[in-house]
């Protein structure tokens, strides 16, 4: 992650379907990850993973608890988890942006339109 720049691409391999996607770091990414870096400096080893929890690796599933945590802490009402954050992505994509079902196949990886639900407008 080290030497990261905004245009950067990085590919993620899904644990689930096993498909590589690449990843573009904007401005903002690059930023917040020479942040990330510049506090955990040395304890940091380029070969491991980026965001880690307590016990490793952070899951769907302990990210879902923690994105409920931290509604909870604004008390936000609703039901949020992993998928919140994505899903509303492709939402307001697909809504104000005018994104194409196509495009939103391609950045979320997936293989077919059947049970998506991001509306058709």
């Amino acid at each position: 992650m080290r030497g990261a720049k905004p245009g950067h691409e990085i590919e993620i391999i899904e644990k689930k379907t096993g498909k590589r996607r690449p990843v573009t770091f904007n401005d903002e990414a690059a930023t917040a990850i020479y942040r990330l870096l510049a506090v955990l400096g040395d304890r940091y080893d380029d070969n491991e993973k980026l965001f880690q929890g307590q016990r490793g690796p952070l899951t769907a599933k302990t990210f879902t608890r923690l994105v409920k945590q931290w509604c909870a802490d604004i008390n936000l009402k609703g039901n949020y988890g992993a998928q919140t954050m994505p899903k509303t992505f492709g939402v307001h994509q697909r809504t104000r942006c005018g994104t194409s079902i196509p495009e939103l196949m391609v950045i979320f990886n997936h293989s077919s339109q059947i049970g998506q639900s991001v509306p058709l407008r």
